[in-house]
């Protein structure tokens, strides 16, 4: 037996690689002291900034290490334990939880701490008279839209057109129209309405009629004061004798009467609107006298007749031009196209003023012209 344990020890020692790098049992042990002796500096460092009290002493870590310590150097062989153990991380329990102050501190650093319970604790405000409350309706969308709305808004009567149009009606003074050019411009002064000495022809002074003669500057600045309406001042009955039969425009004669102490004097044209303060355009106008509307009806006719002449000759133009049929449905559509030698309307429009001058016919304008292609 003896032969055979040396045998094999010999054969051990000499497959053995044996080198400088071989680590013992003594080293591993210096090295775990060194880690353990870092360990208990920095738990060191931990217990010295920590207010709590620990059961177990400092050094009963340093006992368990050497006990440790000790085993591990007895042993020939170092082994490997595959098995949980439970770990013993060393950290101290706790003496007394009561002894923990877990509370806020926020009342010793903050002096302005108020606590949450008196926050909290909010009685309702009585309501009063004089307190001025705002209106739950300014929410922010509508604030924003306020902010976003005209600030400036137009101002109706200080435009120079209202304002003329106010004083023609009251018969001050004001701004008319006038034409220059292609445009109309307010700036023809109007004069004041004021009254126009009365009428001095000899007919009204020999008629037996008219009462112009008889009237004085009160009874005038009387019926100047009360502005009545024209049209109940003025009498319109058939014409009586045309001179011209039925072509005659004269359709009514007009008899101008004023309110004389209660009666009703007539007066000739020149002494009603001198004195009114008008133009017999106004009278015209105040008694709708528009003409004969026969004669506005044969005019309307004849407009009429001559637009559909126009139309024909744009048609017959149209007519004239060479023209596809649509490739895309030759069978179930009439639509025609035509030929892409036209850029614009402008030269369609020149090529149809060429062609119905050519045939001496009504050339129309340009806007009935796209009217009709259109």
């Amino acid at each position: 037996m003896e032969e055979e344990s040396g045998f094999d020890e010999a054969i051990v020692w000499r497959n053995a690689d044996v080198s400088s790098n071989v680590v013992t049992l003594q080293e591993l042990q210096n090295h775990r002291q060194v880690l353990l002796n870092k360990r208990k500096q920095i738990l060191d460092k931990k217990r010295a900034g920590n207010r709590l009290i620990f059961q177990k002493p400092i050094e009963h870590i340093s006992c368990t290490a050497t006990n440790i310590e000790n085993s591990i150097a007895d042993c020939d062989t170092l082994t490997t334990v595959l098995e949980s153990v439970a770990s013993s991380s060393g950290l101290p329990e706790v003496v007394n939880e009561s002894l923990l102050d877990f509370s806020s501190d926020d009342s010793v650093v903050d002096p302005d701490y108020v606590p949450l319970s008196q926050i909290m604790n909010v009685q309702p405000i009585e309501s009063s008279d004089h307190i001025e409350w705002f209106p739950e309706s300014d929410t922010e969308a509508e604030v924003g839209k306020q902010s976003r709305s005209r600030k400036r808004k137009a101002g109706r009567l200080t435009w120079k057109r209202e304002h003329s149009r106010k004083n023609r009606m009251l018969g001050k003074e004001y701004f008319g129209y006038k034409k220059i050019g292609n445009k109309y411009h307010q700036t023809e002064s109007k004069p004041e309405r004021t009254m126009s000495p009365l009428c001095n022809s000899q007919f009204c002074a020999r008629s037996k009629i008219l009462f112009c003669s008889h009237l004085t500057q009160e009874m005038l600045e009387h019926v100047m004061a009360e502005k009545k309406i024209v049209s109940s001042m003025v009498d319109k009955t058939d014409t009586q004798r045309k001179t011209k039969g039925t072509d005659s425009r004269n359709s009514s004669s007009k008899a101008y009467y004023f309110q004389i102490e209660g009666k009703k004097e007539r007066v000739c044209l020149i002494t009603f609107l001198n004195t009114l303060g008008i133009k017999e355009w106004t009278v015209r106008y105040r008694l709708g006298d528009r003409g004969n509307k026969e004669n506005h009806t044969n005019m309307s006719t004849s407009l009429l007749v001559t637009t559909e002449s126009k139309r024909d000759s744009i048609n017959s133009c149209l007519s004239a031009l060479p023209k596809l049929s649509s490739h895309y449905c030759r069978k179930s559509s009439t639509k025609q196209c035509l030929e892409p030698l036209i850029q614009s309307k402008s030269q369609f429009y020149n090529l149809y003023v060429e062609f119905a001058s050519s045939l001496s016919k009504p050339v129309t304008a340009r806007k009935l012209f796209c009217n009709v292609l259109a």
